[in-house]
């Protein structure tokens, strides 16, 4: 039988890049799913790419079209023109070539080291018209710099591409030291570019803020501002190393002989980049003290907090006194806001979103005594701040004049007040539940009094109902920017109001219809402690 040539074409690639054992091949040729997808990639000629790769047992894996994820390399064919691929045509129908499992690294490669040379030997262009071919190699070498740039990126550097013609630059400089040559004007018009270039990259990194999260309504961690400042304190130490490489000296020593206009702006790149890493460096090291005591506090149980709030509150104000760079009210809000952010992360994860109002239905003491846990903790850093920004603070400043916090508290506390405001609000619907499942217990004697200990029963079984809309919701009632909640509570203030009023008719009727002081008194002790927490 004769076998098809199309799957020999493939299965020849695949040994090649792959270097697969025979058997994988023999197993995926065989495959009934395999034959149909690659007859489907065959007659569809909407479907335009077939790509193999090899799992992590060794075993062939096809997939139509490219895959989002690469974990291994693989092998890609594509078909220059939609149309089918047929026992014919199927040589010259498809594109062949290897697919890593870091596509933009290949590409680099690829550019740099395969189109970039070709287009750098004469002998390629020979016969094209010389504009022509100085277009083409100038627009190489600029595709050349974007992958360098990209592969930075990727690894989280910024790195500076160099101009066109580099190994021009050592001759050129020995020009000047005769001053019988004038400075190749193209070179010196790729210097200049690429100063250009340069300004921007790091431009770029020196505008981005720390706050720029919380700006675009994010509720960042401190985690967030210190790594923030660890990268930039790397990225611009980088681009530092870079600045004083030998072909960079060389560069601003052409630019000061030809006085280039760029000159300045040379100087300025250097200048800002020195100015940056210095900041950084300042920043990173007085955050670290910060960030050890943060890790420990992620790390403690939730009871533990309200130590943690001081000697963090006081790390800030260490911070605020003593950085050179960090003493600014912008950045102490930004990492206050963070701090805020990570107590009501913290409460959050405590008390459950899921299961804070199922208390209601359940271990309503416990999950009560949950929720004053973390009003409790929010209070201690309120008070902690309000220490900081007052009696405390001349303390951090060793011999100078002290800088206080005149900032606006709400710039700090915009949402940790909505937060506290929640669970104040929480707080209340458990305490008033309480009260009100306490009707359970009550009796009432006399005349009327089984009527009127119906009546206050299926007042309780009315409240039971009303807590049940809380327990079974399916919002996020520890979000205080859901507004769900907000509008089921008031809804629930309003019953509540009317069952105050219900009870309030029951139990003075069950002292009017007491036939003595003695029955009196057995009505009075039950209710009086409802009464007193309703009408204080």
């Amino acid at each position: 039988m004769a076998t098809d040539k199309r799957l020999d074409f493939i299965e020849k690639y695949c040994f090649l890049s792959l270097r697969m054992k025979p058997d994988k091949w023999t197993k995926f040729s065989t495959s009934e799913d395999v034959i149909a997808m690659l007859n489907e990639f065959y007659e569809k000629p909407d479907l335009m790419a077939l790509v193999i790769t090899l799992n992590p047992t060794g075993q062939l894996v096809p997939c139509l079209g490219f895959p989002s994820v690469l974990k291994n390399k693989g092998v890609y064919f594509v078909k220059k023109k939609h149309e089918n691929i047929t026992k014919d045509n199927f040589q010259d129908a498809l594109l062949v070539g290897d697919l890593s499992p870091a596509p933009v690294e290949q590409m680099m490669a690829v550019v740099e080291e395969v189109l970039y040379s070709l287009f750098m030997k004469s002998e390629n262009l020979g016969g094209w018209p010389q504009v022509v071919a100085e277009d083409v190699i100038r627009q190489a070498h600029r595709l050349k710099n974007e992958m360098f740039v990209m592969g930075g990126k990727i690894k989280g550097k910024t790195l500076l591409p160099l101009p066109e013609r580099i190994e021009m630059l050592y001759s050129t400089a020995d020009m000047f030291d005769g001053l019988s040559v004038a400075v190749d004007s193209t070179l010196l018009h790729s210097i200049e570019t690429i100063i250009i270039d340069w300004s921007h990259q790091i431009r770029d990194i020196l505008s981005k803020d720390s706050a720029q999260p919380l700006l675009d309504g994010l509720n960042p961690l401190p985690k967030m501002e210190f790594d923030f400042w660890h990268s930039r304190q790397v990225n611009l130490q980088c681009i530092n190393d870079q600045l004083y490489a030998p072909q960079v000296q060389k560069i601003a020593d052409i630019l000061e002989r030809a006085k280039s206009c760029y000159w300045p702006a040379l100087r300025n790149v250097f200048k800002d980049v020195s100015a940056g890493l210095k900041e950084a460096d300042d920043i990173n090291l007085y955050l670290q003290p910060l960030k050890v005591l943060l890790e420990e506090m992620e790390q403690a149980e939730y009871p533990q907090l309200p130590p943690f709030i001081n000697s963090v509150m006081y790390t800030v104000c260490l911070i605020w006194a003593n950085s050179e760079y960090y003493n600014t009210p912008s950045r102490i809000i930004v990492i206050l806001q963070e701090i805020c952010n990570l107590v009501i992360e913290m409460t959050r994860n405590f008390l459950s979103p899921e299961e804070v109002l199922k208390g209601l239905q359940s271990e309503i003491e416990e999950v009560l005594g949950g929720i004053k846990l973390g009003i409790s903790v929010i209070e201690k850093l309120y008070k902690t701040y309000d220490i900081c920004c007052s009696d405390m603070m001349p303390t951090f400043f060793q011999d100078k004049e002290p800088q206080y916090w005149e900032f606006p508290s709400t710039l700090v506390f915009a949402r940790m007040n909505a937060f506290f405001h929640r669970l104040k609000t929480i707080e209340e619907l458990y305490v008033t539940a309480i009260e009100f499942l306490k009707l359970e217990k009550i009796e009432l004697g006399g005349v009327r009094g089984n009527i009127l200990g119906s009546q206050v029963v299926q007042i309780y079984e009315e409240v039971l109902e009303f807590v049940k809309v809380f327990a079974e919701c399916k919002y996020d009632p520890l979000d205080p920017a859901d507004e769900q909640f907000d509008e089921d509570f008031a809804d629930f203030q309003i019953k509540i109001q009317d069952l105050d009023r219900r009870l309030a008719t029951i139990f003075y009727q069950g002292f009017v219809d007491c036939p003595g002081m003695e029955s009196a008194v057995k009505v009075h002790i039950p209710v009086w402690g409802f009464f007193a927490f309703h009408f204080p």
